[in-house]
């Protein structure tokens, strides 16, 4: 019987990259895209840059602009939620990043090497 793995990346990517990713790939600019989802060209930007999440509203704007169903944005928002819980929770992610001397991001945000390393870790 084989042994099943779960594997944890140690790396946590906000949707907002994936948003990003596809505006590059098609070509759109972020007022285009705006235009084209019903909603503020700083609204997608901040998304695209990863300073804002993706809440209902913006994910069916962004469905509108990508034709890519909410859900699918909505399940990106919330798996991202849940490894950077998760990551930030393990000590020893955190000790591996303060090692490497990896920068982690959260919510488009640097992380401080003192915030990886509370004291006693």
């Amino acid at each position: 019987m084989e042994t099943r793995k779960e594997y944890l990346s140690p790396v946590v990517i906000h949707p907002g990259e994936l948003v990003k990713d596809w505006m590059e790939e098609k070509g759109v600019t972020a007022s285009e895209m705006a235009t084209l989802g019903n909603t503020s060209e700083a609204s997608v930007r901040s998304i695209a840059d990863c300073w804002e999440d993706i809440t209902p509203v913006s994910a069916a704007a962004l469905e509108r602009a990508t034709g890519i169903s909410a859900n699918f944005w909505m399940r990106a928002q919330r798996l991202y939620e849940e490894d950077l819980e998760r990551l930030y929770d393990d000590k020893s992610a955190r000790h591996f990043a303060r090692l490497t001397g990896q920068v982690w991001i959260m919510r488009g945000r640097p992380v401080s090497k003192a915030a990886l390393a509370p004291a006693g870790v």
